[in-house]
């Protein structure tokens, strides 16, 4: 189990990463990080680094 939620967590962090680097609109500006897709992806993160705390 703790493959799979490492796994997950690892995906998740990329996915973030690549989000970032995408989008220079992020740093230009702040209503990026209000954006509902923006915060719903981050709760999926959330989500998934709390699955891969609770099931080590």
């Amino acid at each position: 189990m703790s493959t799979i939620s490492s796994f997950i967590a690892v995906i998740a962090v990329i996915a973030v990463a690549i989000l970032f680097v995408k989008s220079d609109i992020f740093i230009q500006d702040r209503a990026t990080v209000y954006h509902p897709s923006f915060r719903s992806l981050r709760n999926v993160l959330n989500a998934t680094l709390n699955l891969a705390y609770h099931f080590p």
